[in-house]
C-alpha cells in the first residue's frame, strides 16, 4: 500500500496525513493553508495512526487507513462528516497480528534440500 496524501483535483485540496499527531491536515492547495484538522474536537471517530488517505470524487468521500487501528475512516468529502469506519482485520485475527508483530523474528529451523545430480 502506498502511503501518503490524497488528493482532492476539484477543490484543489490536499489531505495529509500526521502520524506522530493521529490527524489529518486538509491543505489548500492554492493557498497551502490548513482549511481543517480532522479529527475535529467532539469527532465520532478516532484516527490511529493514519498512513494513506485517499479521496473520491465519485463517491464524494475521504477514506482514512490507520495502520494501529486496523480500520478505515470514512467521511464525507464537502461536510467532513463520519460516514463509517470500517474494520480491515477481524476483532482476533488484529490481536494475533499485532503479538506477532511485537515478538522477535525467530530464524528457520528448516534445511535446505540438497540433490546431488
Amino acid at each position: 500500500m502506498e502511503h501518503g496524501p490524497g488528493i482532492d483535483s476539484a477543490r484543489d485540496l490536499v489531505c495529509v496525513p500526521n502520524l506522530p499527531d493521529d490527524t489529518v491536515s486538509v491543505i489548500d492547495g492554492v493557498t497551502q493553508a490548513v482549511v481543517v484538522t480532522l479529527p475535529p474536537a467532539g469527532a465520532p471517530y478516532a484516527l490511529d495512526q493514519p498512513v494513506t488517505v485517499a479521496v473520491s470524487l465519485a463517491a464524494s468521500k475521504i477514506y482514512m487507513a490507520n495502520a494501529s487501528g486496523d480500520s478505515v475512516v470514512i467521511l464525507d468529502r464537502l461536510t467532513y462528516a463520519h460516514v463509517a469506519t470500517v474494520a480491515t482485520v477481524a476483532a482476533g485475527d488484529a490481536q494475533a497480528e499485532r503479538a506477532q508483530r511485537s515478538s522477535p523474528a525467530r530464524p528457520s529451523r528448516a534445511r535446505p534440500e540438497l540433490s546431488c545430480r
